[in-house]
């Protein structure tokens, strides 16, 4: 799995074949092969390919010029085309979009399966604009929560941490927000040095000040 084209290949044959199941992922599958493959079985996607990327606009389509922009991209072109896979053109066709950064003017391009009679050029963006919010959560429980390292190879171990994560951060943002705190690091200190106070006091109060109660504890 140290290659994202055989990681997300696995994970996407379980994607579900319905629009309102969109899968978003960045460049980092490049393999032509599994795109073709999930238009072929209906599952729709939108992502990213490298400018450098080697495609060929479909003969009898119309590139469409674009002038849709945002704080963040200027859209300049769609397109049908097909992408090339071991040197050989596809025949599946697929859509792309084109877009210039403000930021540093570079060109970016999007590519997608949606049907284009239910999706344009501007809703394809902003699908892959919510992928940003995915990075950022992930980023947020690696940084904040130490969530680096899986404590087991196991399906089920790895589900109970991503659970044990998930209710964590949940509690701790919402301590931020009802405590109207800003930050993660100072907030999570204090979230568990509270929330230890707080296992303290109930065990004291069960124990009625009596140390020897403390194993009663267990049942």
């Amino acid at each position: 799995m140290i290659s994202e084209d055989l990681a997300l290949g696995d994970i996407l044959k379980d994607h579900i074949a319905n629009k309102e199941d969109i899968a978003v992922f960045d460049r980092g599958m490049k393999e032509r092969k599994k795109m073709v493959e999930l238009s072929n079985q209906q599952k729709y996607f939108v992502t990213r390919i490298y400018k450098a990327s080697k495609y060929e606009v479909e003969k009898d389509s119309i590139e469409t010029i674009l002038n849709f922009e945002n704080e963040i991209i200027s859209l300049t072109k769609h397109s049908k085309v097909h992408l090339y896979c071991n040197g050989k053109k596809t025949e599946t066709i697929f859509r792309l979009v084109e877009g210039i950064l403000k930021s540093d003017g570079e060109k970016i391009l999007f590519l997608s399966n949606l049907p284009e009679n239910e999706f344009n050029a501007e809703q394809i963006i902003e699908i892959y604009k919510r992928r940003w919010d995915i990075e950022r959560f992930f980023r947020f429980i690696k940084q904040e929560l130490n969530f680096k390292h899986y404590f087991s190879r196991q399906w089920n171990g790895i589900q109970v941490m991503i659970y044990i994560i998930l209710i964590a951060s949940i509690l701790l943002l919402a301590y931020i927000k009802l405590n109207k705190l800003k930050g993660y690091k100072i907030p999570k200190m204090s979230f568990c040095n509270q929330m230890q106070n707080d296992i303290i006091n109930q065990m004291i109060i069960h124990c009625c000040g009596d140390p020897n109660k403390l194993n009663s504890l267990k049942t």
